[in-house]
């Protein structure tokens, strides 16, 4: 049995990029979401998270998944999904906090982005599962380890 308002532990990987889509009214669209993931399947691209937006569709990619197909991707879902198409000049550092005390723990939230202010950091996107129980985040890749120590002194083991 987890203890209310703990975390588990925190996770960083580097190299990642958003890829950002925008045109009004696709929230509206049914199947609009289905188009971008087929374009990703077509070219063998995953992806990690897709943090929601409104007129906007965010999917943070590894810029590993990029080798020698950005032109086509960028290409083909401005053709797929007739939408304004583009990819974060800068990679970030997805950061991942979890724990099952975070599961319906008010506050969990708002300490950890309070750590990630108090570093002078910018979120670049951030996730959070229905469950609960983990919330990611993207934060300049400079700032990341900054970011996780600030965290770890919010919540001690």
């Amino acid at each position: 049995e987890a203890t209310p308002g703990t975390i588990t532990g925190i996770a960083d990987k580097a190299g990642f990029v958003k890829l950002m889509l925008r045109r009004p009214g696709m929230n509206e669209e049914i199947g609009f979401d289905v188009r971008i993931k087929s374009v990703l399947a077509e070219l063998d691209i995953a992806y990690e998270f897709d943090p929601p937006g409104i007129d906007t569709s965010c999917l943070i990619l590894h810029s590993d998944q990029l080798n020698g197909k950005k032109e086509r991707l960028l290409d083909r879902l401005k053709q797929v999904c007739d939408a304004d198409v583009w990819l974060s000049p800068n990679t970030v550092t997805t950061i991942c906090v979890v724990g099952l005390g975070m599961q319906h723990s008010a506050g969990i939230a708002g300490k950890i982005f309070s750590a990630v202010g108090e570093e002078n950091a910018n979120i670049a996107f951030i996730s959070q599962g229905a469950s609960e129980i983990n919330i990611a985040f993207g934060v300049e890749e400079e700032d990341a380890s900054r970011v996780v120590r600030a965290i770890l002194e919010k919540f001690p083991h």
